[in-house]
């Protein structure tokens, strides 16, 4: 019997200790694949084409360039606990372009006629979601749900002028259209590779909100010695609508170790009903190279 025992308190022992080997790796890869903390920042380029629809109105000599500006996020995320795969992540995201301005002048039957145009566009994006990450061998992913609020403001100018000797004439018009809202959003990013991999991601939210939409005028004339203004007016209208938005970006990723990740990509964002009718153009292409930085604590 005592030897028996003997037997079984080794055996119990052998048992207790090769447990304890597996089960030791496994917590470890646990807690390595969802960090508790993540941060990610991200810059690029942005190119569109939004002003060339306003363009048309005057044709000819004024059409615009190719809008250009930038974009910058931050994102901060945190695992609810060490082994868990689900996290929630705030993210907040500034796109701006430049200011575009065309203008044109020639001369007709001894005087001189001018026209211009310009627009400018910007918009903020704060977004909250709750993710659950995945992951087999290479692959890994991030299927996420939330909330996404947007504000968006979008510029545009027209003046026109003409005079000779004894006439003038000229009238100017500006307008301003402007969106905040706030509405449900999903996506997944994903990623594939050991040190250099590939990733790429996909967002989609409908926005819920108030649209308002201003115009002034101004004109002035005058005509042998007798003048005329200048006279203003103007006018303002809300109005409660839906904006709807995809995202996707692709690229390829460097991980010179686990908790740093360098990602070279391209993006693209396209809205949907961002602007009145006023304003020409109703959708929006976004589109440009990133680069991103993430780190894993």
């Amino acid at each position: 019997m005592e030897r028996r025992d003997g037997m079984s308190g080794r055996t119990i022992k052998l048992v207790a200790a090769g447990a304890a080997v597996v089960a030791g790796p496994a917590v470890a890869s646990a807690e390595s694949s969802y960090p508790s903390l993540e941060i990610m920042t991200e810059g690029g380029l942005t190119l569109s084409d939004y002003s060339k629809a306003i363009g048309k109105v005057g044709g000819g000599p004024l059409s615009f360039d190719n809008d250009i500006g930038g974009y910058g996020s931050i994102s901060v995320g945190r695992a609810f606990d060490a082994t868990s795969p689900y996290d929630w992540r705030i993210t907040g995201t500034v796109t701006q372009f430049l200011d575009n301005d065309v203008s044109y002048s020639d001369s007709f039957n001894g005087g001189v006629g001018s026209a211009g145009l310009n627009t400018g566009f910007g918009m903020q994006t704060l977004d909250f979601d709750i993710g659950r990450r995945t992951k087999q061998d290479n692959f890994e992913a991030r299927f996420f749900a939330g909330v996404r609020g947007m504000h968006l403001k979008q510029e545009q100018g027209l003046s026109f002028s003409a005079f000779d000797a004894d006439n003038s004439y000229a009238t100017s018009k500006v307008g301003t259209t402007e969106f905040l809202g706030v509405g449900p959003r999903v996506g997944v990013d994903a990623r594939y590779g050991g040190t250099w991999g590939v990733v790429g991601a996909v967002s989609g939210s409908a926005i819920y909100g108030r649209r308002k939409t201003s115009l002034s005028f101004e004109y002035q004339a005058s005509y042998e010695d007798e003048q005329y203004g200048p006279y203003q007016f103007g006018g303002s209208a809300s109005e409660n609508d839906w904006l709807a938005e995809i995202t996707a970006s692709a690229g390829v990723s460097y991980k010179p170790n686990e908790g740093t990740e360098v990602i070279i990509g391209y993006r693209g964002q396209q809205l949907w009903n961002v602007t009145s009718e006023n304003f020409g153009e109703d959708d929006i292409l976004i589109h440009g190279p990133f680069v991103g930085l993430k780190l894993k604590f």
